[in-house]
C-alpha cells in the first residue's frame, strides 16, 4: 500500500467524514466475510487519543493493510471484491 493511501485512510478514520464512512461500512461488510481477512497486531491511533498504540486489528491477507484504514483509503481491493461500491 502506498504511503499516501495509508495517510488518506488514517485521515478519513480520524475525521469521521460521513460520505467516506458510509462507503467504508459497505466495504467492511464485504471484508468481514472475506477468506483473506486475518487478525493481527498493528500500530495506530485510537480515536480520541494522540498516542500510537499496538492494537488488535483485522488485516487483509493479500496486502497486509489494516482493514479499518484500507476501506477508508482510495486503494482498490486486490481480490476485486468491492465491485461497484462507490
Amino acid at each position: 500500500m502506498l504511503l499516501s493511501n495509508i495517510i488518506t485512510g488514517w485521515k478519513n478514520y480520524l475525521t469521521d467524514n460521513k460520505k467516506v464512512e458510509d462507503i467504508a461500512k459497505k466495504k467492511a461488510m464485504v471484508c468481514a466475510i472475506c477468506p483473506n481477512k486475518k487478525e493481527s497486531k498493528v500500530f495506530g491511533w485510537v480515536k480520541g487519543g494522540l498516542d500510537i498504540e499496538e492494537i488488535d486489528a483485522s488485516v487483509c491477507g493479500l496486502c497486509d493493510c489494516p482493514i479499518a484504514m484500507l476501506v477508508r483509503s482510495n486503494k482498490k481491493c486486490k481480490a476485486n471484491k468491492w465491485g461497484c461500491i462507490i
